[in-house]
């Protein structure tokens, strides 16, 4: 569980850090940014010091670390002790979702962002994107991204995109996937109309793939800042890059989750090609991993697993509307009877 912030300190780091009270002015509205952090001792201070850098203020720098076992928890509480402005706590492991969720509880800001501790964003990258939410009085603003490989940089195409949307028009293309990704990282929230609407992150892997559609649905309008202003640094550990079976069982909770939202809202009728649209994608982008990449999963096993991932995902997109999926019962353990290597199961175990 998670006891009380205290600003400018790391609860449960280890350390207590400066006692410091931060009243946030009122001259421009305030960011809460908040970090879901797990074994991340070797990008946290970059990621940091960019935000901590940020042409915008005031900002809250909310960090969950997630039960790491490396040295987060002492970099959290130097960090604590010298920037009034960080609020570092730590809970027992459970995953971004919830980190994310134990973070949003705790922001006291006008506005509420969210930010990965292996990745770093542009010193203008809050002011643009609350600039533009000011302006149109969006509930939702997004910004453009890009994949950051070592020294190679490739922004993401944001391309045909009005500078606001309604807010159903950007839930349908992030369904899609392809003209507004779903990443929970470029996208700011108005923070009490967040709070208001209850939304929570999923527990488990692509939960903003579970989770963005329905919460952009309820947006009335959704502003758009075409700039690349974060940088998704790509990297061999880490949800994506420590590949294993569990990835794939959650890409397939999480589509159903998207899948259910729609037959919720009775949108399955008009939006199943969408639907259908993002499964495609999906079976090439994960298949790919699966298939293809120095993974945790054995390679004899590699194209059955692709198999059953691909009939999943063929199952979720023709079933009917009245008969959905019961997302935490969809993919049973039992259906990818394949061992993994020794390291992906301690991983495993830890997250």
């Amino acid at each position: 569980m998670l006891e009380p912030p205290v600003r400018g300190a790391c609860n449960g780091c280890g350390t207590p850090g400066i006692l410091a009270v931060m009243s946030f002015t009122r001259d421009l509205p305030s960011v809460s940014v908040v970090i879901p952090a797990w074994d991340v001792a070797a990008y946290l201070p970059r990621c940091l010091d960019a935000l901590l850098n940020q042409d915008h203020s005031p900002i809250e720098i909310i960090v969950i670390d997630d039960g790491s076992s490396d040295a987060t928890p002492a970099i959290l509480a130097d960090y604590a002790a010298r920037h009034p402005e960080i609020v570092a706590r730590r809970q027992e492991n459970a995953g971004p979702g919830p980190a994310r969720n134990a973070g949003a509880a705790l922001a006291t800001g006008d506005y509420l962002i969210f930010v990965d501790a292996d990745d770093y964003v542009e010193p203008d990258y809050l002011a643009r994107l609350v600039t533009a939410a000011a302006a149109s009085g969006a509930e939702v603003t997004v910004c453009g991204f890009s994949f950051d490989l070592g020294r190679v940089r490739l922004p993401y195409p944001m391309l045909g995109l009005p500078r606001t949307l309604p807010g159903p028009r950007a839930s349908r293309l992030t369904v899609e996937t392809l003209p507004l990704p779903p990443f929970a990282w470029t996208k700011l929230y108005r923070r009490e109309w967040f709070i208001s609407q209850g939304f929570a992150f999923p527990p488990i892997f692509y939960e903003d793939i579970g989770s963005t559609a329905s919460i952009l649905y309820r947006a009335e309008t959704v502003a758009i800042v075409r700039r690349s202003l974060y940088h998704y640094c790509l990297r061999d550990s880490g949800i994506t890059g420590d590949f294993g079976v569990r990835n794939v069982q959650d890409y397939v909770a999480a589509a159903a989750r998207q899948r259910d939202f729609l037959v919720g809202e009775s949108l399955w009728p008009a939006w199943r090609g969408a639907f259908r649209w993002f499964t495609l994608v999906a079976r090439v982008q994960v298949g790919f991993q699966i298939l293809f990449l120095d993974t945790h999963i054995r390679r004899r096993d590699r194209l059955r697993l692709f198999g059953l991932f691909s009939r999943e995902l063929v199952a979720l997109g023709g079933v009917r509307p009245e008969a959905p999926s019961n997302p935490g019962a969809l993919v049973q353990v039992e259906n990818f009877p394949f061992r993994e290597r020794r390291k992906d199961l301690r991983a495993a175990r830890t997250r």
